[in-house]
């Protein structure tokens, strides 16, 4: 049952207490629904390269890079005219693994946060060891 007043715009509704229910109901389906899809569930992470590079080996390949990476300028070294590539060959090299397999490893360890955040803690302790 509905009343309106056109004078002061007002309008009065009277809702059967019935279609109350069903949408309270609704409602809680949808909030009881809305809380199983929010749990948080882990992600599917792939898995490991077939040509990955040992966490250790990975951890001693960055602190270089990140060395080498400090001492440039511009795309060659400090007071050197070698190009900053060939010096990243040689570092890959002396580590015995390829641009290829370093970048694709990188990628396996940083699609878990937990297991990048653990990587790169420990470069970083590497780093500040040589202050």
């Amino acid at each position: 049952m509905e009343r309106h007043q056109r004078d002061n715009e007002c309008f009065s509704v009277v809702i059967d207490p019935k279609h109350l229910r069903i949408g309270f109901a609704i409602l809680a389906l949808g909030v009881v629904a809305s809380f199983g899809s929010c749990q948080s569930q882990s992600p599917v992470l792939p898995p490991p390269p077939l040509k990955l590079v040992p966490e250790s080996t990975m951890v001693r390949i960055l602190v270089d890079v990140h060395l080498l990476e400090s001492a440039r300028a511009g795309n060659v070294v400090l007071g050197d005219s070698i190009p900053l590539k060939t010096h990243a060959k040689a570092l890959f090299a002396r580590h015995g693994v390829t641009d290829s397999a370093v970048r694709v490893s990188l990628r396996y360890y940083v699609q878990d946060a937990d297991r990048g955040k653990a990587l790169y803690s420990k470069v970083l302790e590497k780093l500040q060891s040589y202050k």
